[in-house]
């Protein structure tokens, strides 16, 4: 091995329109509002900083931005990988099994893991200059893979940003009312979710509701469903954004933010039908809490159950958020709650906390698994029918559309292999990769995968193999990656430290390379051939591999 490969090694990497819309466009001047509306107030300190994959303004430290947001990221790579560690028991002793014999586990345990393409690309924002992944499976889960639901929190966020802008515009008023029912620590989140939501559809249901209505002028409303686990157990409760001709009656409150005894007879009208659904949704009777309305105007930024406007809520891993109401529909899973209740994320930090004990972690291990089993198959935000097209929105996309959505415009920096992703799955580098990807390009990348290669001696030879890979998917899937190869490629595959008889090796070449020179297809071999007919083979040439 030559001296280039130890100095490498060493060397640190551096919508629609609607007759709503031409009305508020009036009254905005004519200018038109779309999506291109304002969505947040800039923040007001110059050490916040906006991160745009999840559209939270954070703060840590004297870290730049740039640091700062890399950090977030590797908080959610952390918090995914504890994530897969508990739910791999989600199908407890009775895992199913695929076609091939082999275990399906829930999908999150796959999420950004398994290539769903040839290889596996880093593609680099044109516009915040953040490299991400590209041809890995998500699982488009918001309620548990803290990757998926940075993308999916945030696009829904922002679309409520837009409705409010255009609430606004046309005289709309928004309210935040959130419900919550008597809980104990003896209660099963599995009988709890069902009570509540029946709970919640009996509130909107018959004479009652449509009187409401009709008193307040409510067009529609916005219903988002969060889980906490505290002191006295599990905690579902909805927030709800009302959209109305009238302002339904705010909460009064003392100013530390506690709710009041002395609150308005349409306040107290309301609680009333509450505590009359939930009890016969077989729940026990809401007190003065269970009702919480807070009017638009005084809601741009949130307001917690026990502060006040503009509180900024600090996560245990260190960032600050500025919260709004659009935050408290979609993303309330990311922040903490009051008086020691916690999050699902927050049960996952517990979960891998190494200041915790032995017995701490695991139990919190398994609170998160207990939410995901109930939580399986809710939605937990919904529109109700035709506000949308109050706002000239359209129709709402599923989780899966937004994942597949791209963020905006992309350029290709490389292509990983399937050999060396499940190296850097092993090592846990997912987001080492990234940070390199975006201080460094395509180069610093490369110096990486060069020092996991074993037999790779100089790196200039590597990097023009490397080099090479530079095409998009459709041209690198058409080279190489032709069934018949895929077929020879896995049927040869050896591991690499391996030595075979060169003969043997050389057979295998001409047989794979004949396949691939019946169309001829030369690009991607050149780069791992020493020549056009004999490998080095000292590195596999692997297809996809079902069982990262």
């Amino acid at each position: 091995m030559n001296n280039s490969k130890v100095l490498l090694k060493n060397t640190s990497f551096c919508g629609g329109s609607s007759p709503v819309m031409a009305k508020a466009e009036q009254r905005m001047g004519g200018e038109p509002l779309g999506i291109y509306a304002k969505l947040r107030t800039p923040p007001k300190k110059s050490s916040e900083f906006l991160d745009e994959s999840t559209g939270e303004f954070v703060v840590l430290g004297k870290l730049s931005s740039v640091e700062a947001t890399k950090e977030a990221r590797k908080i959610r790579f952390k918090l995914q990988d504890a994530a897969r560690d508990a739910l791999y028991l989600f199908h407890g002793d009775h895992t199913p099994l695929n076609k091939g014999g082999y275990p399906v586990y829930h999908r999150t345990c796959s999420c950004t893991r398994i290539n769903i393409s040839s290889t596996v690309s880093i593609v680099k924002s044109s516009t915040n200059k953040k490299s991400f992944y590209s041809g890995l499976s998500s699982c488009a889960s918001a309620s548990t893979c803290p990757i998926c639901a940075a993308k999916i929190n945030e696009r829904k966020s922002n679309e409520l940003r837009v409705m409010a802008n255009q609430a606004e515009a046309i005289g709309n008023n928004l309210s935040l009312l959130t419900l919550t029912t008597p809980h104990t620590a003896s209660d099963k989140i599995e009988d709890l979710l069902p009570k509540i939501s029946c709970a919640l559809t009996k509130f909107w249901a018959g004479a009652w509701a449509t009187r409401f209505k009709n008193k307040y002028g409510i067009i529609g409303n916005i219903r988002s469903f969060e889980v906490l686990h505290g002191l006295n157990g599990w905690h579902p409760h909805f927030h709800l954004i009302i959209v109305s001709d009238k302002k339904l009656p705010s909460t009064n409150r003392t100013d530390k933010g506690y709710i009041l005894n002395d609150q308005s007879d349409a306040w107290r009208h309301i609680l009333n039908r509450w505590k009359s659904v939930s009890i016969s949704a077989g729940l026990g009777m809401p007190n003065m809490n269970g009702l919480d309305i807070q009017n638009g105007d005084k809601a741009g930024e949130y307001i917690s159950k026990f502060g006040s406007d503009e509180q900024i809520l600090e996560t245990k891993s260190g960032k600050k958020i500025t919260w709004d109401m659009m935050d408290e529909a979609t993303k309330g899973m990311t922040k903490l709650g009051k008086k020691g209740s916690k999050t699902p994320w927050a049960l996952l930090s517990d979960s891998v906390d190494s200041d915790l004990t032995p017995e701490q972690r695991k139990e919190s291990k398994f609170l998160f698994l207990f939410y995901a089993r109930a939580i399986k198959g809710k939605n937990m935000l919904r529109w109700s029918k035709g506000l949308r097209d109050h706002f000239g929105l359209g129709k709402q996309a599923t989780d899966e559309e937004i994942i597949s959505q791209e963020e905006d415009k992309a350029d290709l920096l490389c292509h990983i292999l399937p050999v060396e992703w499940k190296q850097i799955l092993k090592l846990k580098h997912r987001n080492l990769v990234l940070d390199l990807a975006e201080s460094g390009g395509s180069v610093a990348v490369a110096r990486y995968l060069f020092g996991l290669d074993k037999f790779a001696d100089d790196f200039l030879t590597f990097e023009s193999g490397f080099n090479a890979r530079g095409k998009s998917h459709d041209e690198f899937e058409e080279d190489c990656f032709d069934e018949r190869v895929k077929t020879k490629v896995v049927k040869y595959q050896f591991p690499l430290e391996l030595n075979h008889n060169t003969s043997y090796l050389e057979s295998i070449a001409d047989d794979i390379y004949s396949i691939a020179n019946s169309k001829h297809r030369r690009g991607f071999f050149k780069g791992l051939f020493l020549d056009d007919r004999i490998s080095l083979i000292k590195r596999p040439l692997v297809a996809k591999d079902e069982n990262i």
